[in-house]
This record gives structure tokens, sequence and C-alpha cells, in this order.
């Protein structure tokens, strides 16, 4: 369960923390303040996969954009009852690169329900590197990722 996340230089705000509760949380304020943005990023720290684009560092600061979390464990069956990751975004890779790895990732399902109708599910069980992301097309006619099909859709089936 994701406990913590910081922001620092990263979308449209300097600096953004957030404490999420054991049981629900609830997000709410106008269009265009980063809700959405913010469950992207919540998204990507809990499976490892960014939904569309990843979360592109400010460019006109020198500060240091990074991306930083704490991620209750304890259901895990490891040592350590939390575990905090930080990332970086290398500009060379242009990619975000941290202490963190597949190992590391959730070992619980993850589902995101997107705004634009569309959902993903990260399944750890599967042992797949990425995330099944469907949007409403995919999900009426289907899924295929690299010619296979991994979802036949709503109409076939």
């Amino acid at each position: 369960m994701l406990k913590k996340l910081h922001l620092q230089q990263v979308g449209l705000s300097s600096h953004f923390d957030i404490e999420f509760t054991d049981r629900l949380n609830i997000f709410t304020g106008d269009n265009g303040l980063g809700k959405s943005f913010l469950l992207d990023v919540a998204w990507w720290v809990l499976t490892g996969n960014w939904v569309d684009q990843p979360a592109y560092p400010q460019s006109h600061t020198s500060e240091i954009s990074k991306i930083t979390s704490k991620i209750n464990t304890k259901n895990w069956g490891i040592i350590f009852p939390e575990i905090d990751f930080d990332s970086h975004f290398n500009f060379s890779e242009q990619k975000w690169q941290g202490n963190w790895s597949k190992d590391n990732l959730s070992k619980n399902l993850v589902i995101y329900v997107r705004v634009d109708g569309g959902f993903s599910v990260f399944d750890p069980a599967r042992q797949r590197d990425n995330a099944y992301n469907f949007n409403p097309d995919t999900l009426w006619n289907g899924l295929r990722l690299k010619g296979k099909v991994v979802c036949n859709g709503l109409i076939q089936d």
C-alpha cells in the first residue's frame, strides 16, 4: 500500500507532498489541478509502468527533479514493514531511474480506473513486465500485445 508520495520539480508544481490513509483517500478539486496526474504517478510507483506518457520534470530549474515514495510492505512476506523509493529523471536516457527494481514492485493486484473510460491492471502473479492498459476500444474489441491476444473484449466474450 502506498503511504507517502513526494514530488519535487515534477509536473506543474514545484513541490507536492501527500500522505495516504489506510482505507480510503478522496481527491477533489477543479479541472487541471493535477488529480489525474497524481494518480498516474502513484500507478507508476506501484507498478513501474506509465499508463501513457511518463511524468516529465520541470526543465526550467536547477533543482533536481525527483519522486520519492514510501510503501507499506507488511503483507509482502519480507522483513521490512516499509520501503522508501527514490527516483530521479535521467535526462540523457529520458526516463526515471531509482533505487527500486521489478522485485520491489507491488505484490498485490493494482487496478487503476482512468478518467478517459479506460483502466489498467497490474497483476504481479502473472510475472509480466508490463501492465495491461485498456482504453474504451480495447475493452470492447479486445487487447493485443506484440501480436498476441491477451483479452478478447466484451463483444467477443
